[in-house]
């Protein structure tokens, strides 16, 4: 499987990470993952923990350029924290719902409020994880999305 190649603003550094050859799955059943994360340390560790279970993670450190990644390429699933990006970042996830043929969404914002969970429950999500994120919880909706198991 070839790597992700996706233009980035110049502000920011592309991260893409491919799925772990020793995971012992075939490229074929690897999905691509898009990780909105502005804590690069929290994000990479997620994006090491996706990928050594077979996923493809090209991971974004803000709203901006998650979109421009969008704007090129597809993804099967948004694995997105939109705490610390002020407005934008729930205005983002909203504009996402817009796009026709949106993939599945997992919030997994840092700070929890009662607002905000409100504001999530009336969006279409794939799931909603407080961090740290639980890998079991994780496990467990990506195999409800995906329909595949993994260790």
């Amino acid at each position: 499987m070839s790597p992700h190649r996706i233009p980035a603003p110049p502000s920011s550094v592309p991260v893409s990470v491919q799925p772990d050859a020793s995971a012992g799955l075939p490229d074929a059943l690897a999905s691509s993952i898009l990780l909105v994360d502005g804590d690069i340390g929290e994000g990479g560790r997620l994006a090491r923990w996706l990928q050594h279970r077979g996923y493809a993670v090209s991971l974004a450190i803000d709203p901006a350029e998650a979109a421009a990644m969008l704007d090129v390429a597809t993804f099967d699933l948004i694995v997105a924290d939109i705490d610390g990006f002020g407005p934008a970042g729930p205005g983002w996830i909203e504009q996402l719902f817009l796009r026709p043929g949106f993939p599945p969404v997992i919030l997994t914002p840092s700070r929890l409020s009662l607002q905000a969970a409100a504001w999530a429950a009336n969006l279409p999500l794939a799931g909603y994880l407080p961090k740290p994120v639980d890998h079991d919880a994780l496990r467990t909706i990506l195999q409800r999305i995906f329909g595949r198991s993994y260790r």
